[in-house]
């Protein structure tokens, strides 16, 4: 696996990560008694795994756009 995916998907299980224990921290004091409370929680980590992924393509971009910058610096230094 490339290094820098291997990163990307770290950073965005990280994320994923920390969005579960922020609602599991919550549902502690709630507890799931009903189907709905298992629908909430359900929906609360549909959540999180779209914060992973935006995550993920957050800093993809960022990565191609720093890439972009960085080759556009040096083509500017060679011809100077």
């Amino acid at each position: 696996m490339n290094k820098k995916v291997k990163d990307i998907l770290i950073r965005a299980g990280k994320t994923f990560v920390q969005a579960f224990i922020s609602y599991l921290s919550v549902d502690a004091f709630f507890g799931v008694t009903d189907l709905t409370a298992l629908k909430k929680i359900a929906l609360s980590l549909l959540v999180g795994a779209l914060a992973a992924g935006v995550s993920a393509v957050w800093n993809s971009l960022l990565e191609w756009v720093s890439n972009r910058i960085d080759k556009i610096d040096e083509e500017d230094n060679n011809d100077a």
